[in-house]
């Protein structure tokens, strides 16, 4: 059983230390996620963290233009270049995966592991966009089963596992806590979840009158804790 934690602050990289398998770096978790600043990077560089840079250039949706595409390519280069253990990356065009896009941007990662993210829970038909994955070279792909949660879509993660049938690694996420994580598990046969262990802290005064933020996200320590207690147990 794997624990996959999003983290988008240093504060956060010093919480994961020694708890989380692996980490996905972003930021703006509050609008799906961003590509972190270079820093961050070079900050989980040092944590010593398996470290998967989420590459996405932009909010809304996943179609990327000429320019968008150029700084994926571009931020995945960086993160190659301090010595990242991967990216996480997706790219749709009409209902479908964008090959083209995602093509350059898996070829700037050549020699890092290769995620596909929640892009997948967008197009029309995932079996079809699973094996274009396998095809493509990705190691993985993180999903929700097309639905608001994992734990909503956990009959579509089971059959997208079968689909899977070892050729690509399928991991479950949004929503994931320790309340849900064994259920999930024992429905749909994964052993790799994706999990933000977040809670919020309201903002008082000019910054959230002005619209700098209403709330601030932090790793609860104690939910990260008993997700992966949750997951030691499901596995023994």
């Amino acid at each position: 059983m794997l624990l996959e934690v999003c983290v988008e602050s240093a504060a956060a990289l010093a919480i994961c230390k020694g708890v989380a398998d692996r980490i996905e770096l972003c930021s703006g978790l509050d609008i799906g996620g961003l590509t972190p600043s270079h820093g961050l990077m070079q900050q989980a560089k040092a944590s010593g963290l398996e470290t998967h840079v989420l590459i996405r250039p932009q909010i809304g949706d996943f179609a990327f233009d000429q320019p968008a595409l150029e700084m994926a390519v571009e931020d995945i280069q960086h993160a190659k270049a301090l010595g990242l253990h991967g990216v996480v990356t997706g790219a749709t065009a009409e209902g479908a995966l964008d090959q083209d896009a995602l093509r350059k941007m898996l070829q700037a990662a050549d020699g890092l592991t290769k995620t596909l993210h929640r892009a997948f829970d967008v197009v029309d038909d995932q079996f079809a966009a699973l094996d274009t994955a396998i095809t493509m070279g990705f190691d993985r792909i993180l999903t929700s089963g097309g639905a608001t949660t994992a734990y909503a879509g956990r009959a579509q993660l089971a059959k997208l596992n079968a689909h899977a049938n070892g050729r690509i690694e399928i991991m479950a996420g949004s929503g994931v806590n320790s309340a849900n994580i064994t259920e999930i598990a024992t429905d749909t046969g994964l052993t790799s979840f994706h999990a933000s262990c977040t809670s919020k802290r309201a903002m008082q005064g000019k910054i959230a009158d002005l619209g700098f933020g209403q709330y601030r996200r932090t790793i609860d320590k104690a939910e990260l804790l008993a997700l992966k207690a949750a997951l030691s147990d499901g596995s023994s």
